[in-house]
């Protein structure tokens, strides 16, 4: 397999000018592959990106903090105090932190 290099391209979208990132063997191909991104198909979103050459201990390093992470977020949905908290939705014209709803909640 030859190697890719990475093309960049530029756009406009919404007054802002943007780059795409086009890997491919010659400007040809890239000009190429970008005329395949009309029908591309969405897949996700991209959380992290890990160069190939990261090791196994990398990689499981930062699949158990996500875990953990996640863990949390649980427990924290879980405590009663948070669950007591008003489940309306924000008023822009009072914005209200969440600090200040959990402390509002743990006084009632």
């Amino acid at each position: 397999m030859e190697k890719l290099n990475t093309y960049l391209f530029s756009y406009q979208h919404h007054d802002v000018t943007w780059t795409v990132e086009v890997p491919a063997t010659s400007e040809e191909d890239a000009r190429a592959r970008l005329q395949k991104y009309a029908d591309a198909k969405y897949e996700g979103i991209r959380e992290r990106k890990l160069p190939a050459q990261f090791d196994i201990f990398v990689r499981l390093s930062s699949w158990l903090s996500d875990f953990r992470l996640a863990t949390l977020a649980e427990k924290i949905r879980n405590t009663p105090a948070i669950s007591r908290l008003p489940s309306r939705q924000p008023d822009p014209e009072t914005p209200e932190s969440i600090e200040e709803s959990v402390i509002r909640a743990l006084h009632r």
